[in-house]
């Protein structure tokens, strides 16, 4: 892992795999204000705020990391699933949008809301990304693996 996050190159997804949905997540859609077919809790969309790299690369780097943490003591995973993958873009998505300290931020101005909607939007990455680690957790318990002292081994 990079010292620096604005440097980071992710090691289990693609800078173009964050955000999942949502504002931003479409490089190639126009700026329509009426197109809200790829919002999960569609309301206004009023422009299209691209992500830039360095706000994915630091996004990316805080969720391997938390993801690292959570299934794996800390220590890189070395045979990654798509499980981990899931993992990892839900909790960089919910990082992006939910990053903004006020509805008109960069990451968050999209979603045009008193903010609860704004919250809503972002926490249900959060939930996905915490139910996908018990699912991960579950599978390593299943299948004899201790979740605190677990390794992930390529095979």
């Amino acid at each position: 892992m990079a010292d620096n996050p604005n440097n980071y190159t992710p090691e289990y997804v693609d800078l173009d795999d964050v955000p999942i949905s949502g504002p931003g997540s479409d490089p190639n859609e126009n700026n329509s204000t009426s197109d809200t077919s790829n919002v999960l809790n569609p309301t206004e969309v009023t422009s299209n705020a691209q992500y830039t790299d360095v706000e994915k690369r630091k996004a990316l780097f805080y969720a391997e990391t938390r993801l690292e943490a959570d299934v794996n003591d800390g220590r890189t995973i070395q045979d990654v699933t798509n499980m981990h993958k899931a993992a990892v873009m839900n909790l960089a998505t919910h990082v992006l949008t939910h990053a903004g300290e006020d509805p008109a931020s960069v990451s968050l101005g999209d979603i045009t809301d008193s903010g609860s909607a704004i919250n809503d939007y972002a926490s249900r990455y959060l939930e996905d990304y915490e139910s996908m680690v018990e699912l991960i957790r579950e599978s390593d318990a299943e299948s004899g693996g201790n979740n605190n002292n677990r390794t992930y081994t390529a095979t």
